[in-house]
């Protein structure tokens, strides 16, 4: 990770996994039984449980 005074980067495979997970998380939402779409989709709302974690998986938010 490189590491600044105002802020930390993510490195490209967490990024990537990200990226995947909440690819995933759209797919759910447009296969159940009545259909979400999920309109305001863009990396502000996306939150993370951890980062380090393995197992972080991303969640949608909508801050209006």
């Amino acid at each position: 990770m490189v590491q600044t005074e105002y802020f930390t980067t993510l490195p490209w495979m967490t990024r990537l996994k990200i990226a995947v997970g909440a690819a995933k998380g759209l797919q759910f939402l447009h296969e159940i039984d009545k259909p979400v779409i999920y309109r305001d989709f863009k990396a502000s709302n996306i939150l993370l449980d951890s980062v380090s974690s393995s197992s972080s998986s991303p969640r949608f938010t909508t801050f209006s």
